[in-house]
C-alpha cells in the first residue's frame, strides 16, 4: 500500500477470501473480501485497518 501497488493488494485480499472459507476461517475471508474491495476503491486507510484487523485475530487463533 506504502508504494502504491493497490493491485497486489487486491490480488492478495482475494486469495485470502478463498483460503479462509476453503479452511474454515470466516474472519479470514470477511477480511480478505475488504482488503479486495477497499483496494479496489484504492482506499489505503481501509487496507491497512483490515490488515490490523486481521493480524490481531492471527495473533489470538490457535488451532488445536
Amino acid at each position: 500500500i506504502e508504494a502504491g501497488d493497490f493491485s497486489a493488494a487486491a490480488s492478495c485480499g482475494h486469495r485470502m477470501d478463498g483460503y479462509g472459507g476453503g479452511y474454515g476461517f470466516d474472519e479470514i475471508t470477511a477480511g480478505g473480501a475488504e482488503i479486495e474491495e477497499a483496494a479496489k476503491r484504492k482506499d489505503g486507510q481501509a487496507v491497512l485497518a483490515r490488515a490490523e484487523n486481521l493480524l490481531g485475530y492471527l495473533n489470538r487463533v490457535r488451532i488445536e
